[in-house]
């Protein structure tokens, strides 16, 4: 077996390159429309999310009805349709605490309202470090992406880079902007993945397995998905234990992957059941709410923001559904029954589980946000990855591929982002700088140029190699 490169090898490669400058673009975008927006979005939960900071503070674990003080955190301002008194309530309540929990020491130190903070963005020094977590963990979230995608296609260093560039769709890069837990719980979700496709394709060391349940109880204490990427892990690394090592393998794998996040957070999910019925709280929502099922596909479509998000994302999801075509004639041309890599089943397990709870929850009267895909993205951009440089080609068309699918990729992102955000007006006396508007979209621009020219060199690197040693950089011979 070929010993795999540590993480920090994987990190320093130069497949890598592109999707450390992307986390970059994340980092400064989402600071940037974070910085610039006029208030709360009650569309993006902040105000809940902070009432529930602010609960915690006051000593109390809040429920969905539990209303938000908005003499500390304010009002929202951003007029989306529908607003009812159910939103002066704290309703992401169904959500575990350990975000939130982070940022009581800050609310109690930084409530001021005279701080520099509430004079940029938002009411204290806690919502503002709750911000500050969430662009990191989008940013750390993409680059995980393209850690995955490099486990899971060792022998093609052109797909880190591409699958980067196709999880970046622009409204995820603007989600990263809003003081929530979908960064950080994304972003330790996808730990958890890396960590166990490790152990799947090595070994299961104590190390990768404590650091494993660490990671999963951050996920599972952060949002209810976090539950599901832990119990698919868990499954996985229970199922190649057992196979490697018999029944004391597959204990190891489901006590501490599993078992350990669940003794810490189980007593969460367990109160949800008691006080909503359900561990989630996910139906008392809708009933809170006033959601009704939609009337088929079309209902779907009308009553989520399902539109705009297939707009944003368009040009990965033609990507995604080549990609697929792609791998599924190769498997048929392969044979059926050809065994399946255990990585790939961990992987494609946690892509239909997620898109099943996406699909009930649709289904049920929520609405659409692309967030909800975040934990799916590993599956979905490498596959997207796929079928912009495709199967079994020459190194020289896999990078004229790699470029082209790149370059579109990020004209489409930052192009939609200028669109959104806009030119300034010159002769505004009363705008913000505007240095502070264009500057870091001039310099997102110039990023985007550098991860075009780094998949270049990727590209090139390959070519250059001798196409054994090129496809055993990064690669080991799967064990399950």
């Amino acid at each position: 077996m070929t010993p795999l490169p540590s993480v920090t090898d994987q990190l320093r490669h130069r497949s890598m390159t592109a999707p450390l400058l992307l986390a970059v673009v994340v980092l400064l975008l989402g600071s940037h429309s974070a910085l610039t927006a006029s208030g709360l979005s009650w569309a993006n939960d902040e105000p809940a999310h902070l009432g529930y900071v602010g609960a915690l503070a006051r000593g109390e674990l809040p429920t969905v009805d539990s209303p938000i003080d908005t003499a500390s955190v304010g009002e929202p301002t951003d007029g989306i349709r529908g607003r009812t008194a159910a939103h002066d309530d704290i309703w992401t309540a169904n959500h575990a605490p350990l975000f939130h929990a982070l940022f009581v020491p800050l609310w109690w130190a930084g409530t001021s309202q005279e701080t520099l903070v509430d004079a940029l963005r938002l009411v204290n020094v806690a919502g503002f470090a709750a911000w500050l977590v969430n662009v990191a963990g989008f940013a750390a979230w993409l680059v995980l992406v393209a850690l995955i995608a490099g486990t899971l296609l060792p022998a093609r260093p052109l797909v880190p880079g591409l699958a980067a560039a196709a999880a970046l769709t622009p409204s995820l890069l603007v989600r990263s902007s809003y003081a929530m837990n979908d960064g950080l719980s994304a972003a330790a979700g996808l730990l958890v993945v890396l960590l166990t496709l490790r152990m799947i394709r090595g070994r299961a060391s104590p190390a990768l397995l404590l650091a494993a349940a660490a990671a999963g109880t951050v996920a599972a204490g952060t949002r209810a998905t976090g539950v599901l990427v832990v119990a698919v892990c868990a499954l996985g690394l229970a199922a190649v234990g057992l196979r490697r090592s018999g029944p004391r393998g597959a204990l190891a794998g489901l006590a501490v992957v599993g078992g350990v996040p669940a003794v810490l957070t189980g007593w969460f999910y367990l109160r949800n059941l008691s006080l909503y019925g359900d561990v989630t709280g996910q139906d008392a929502l809708l009933t809170k709410f006033g959601r009704t099922p939609p009337g088929g596909l079309a209902g779907v479509w009308n009553d989520t923001f399902l539109d705009g998000a297939v707009l944003t994302a368009i040009l990965p999801t033609t990507a995604l559904v080549l990609g697929t075509t792609l791998l599924l004639a190769d498997r048929l041309r392969g044979g059926i029954a050809r065994p399946v890599d255990g990585a790939w089943l961990v992987v494609g397990g946690l892509t239909l589980l997620v898109g099943i709870n996406v699909v009930r929850f649709l289904s049920t009267g929520g609405w659409f946000h692309d967030r909800y895909l975040m934990p799916m993205m590993p599956g979905l951009a490498s596959v997207a990855a796929v079928g912009i440089i495709g199967l079994r080609r020459t190194p020289g068309a896999e990078r004229a591929a790699a470029v082209a699918g790149t370059a579109l990729l990020m004209m489409w992102c930052l192009g939609l982002w200028w669109s959104a955000v806009g030119v300034p007006d010159l002769t505004d006396a009363d705008g913000p700088p505007v240095i502070a508007t264009l500057l870091p979209g001039v310099v997102a621009s110039a990023l985007g140029i550098a991860v075009v020219r780094a998949t270049w060199q990727v590209g090139t690197r390959a070519i250059a190699s001798d196409p054994v040693a090129s496809a055993g950089q990064l690669s080991a011979e799967p064990s399950a």
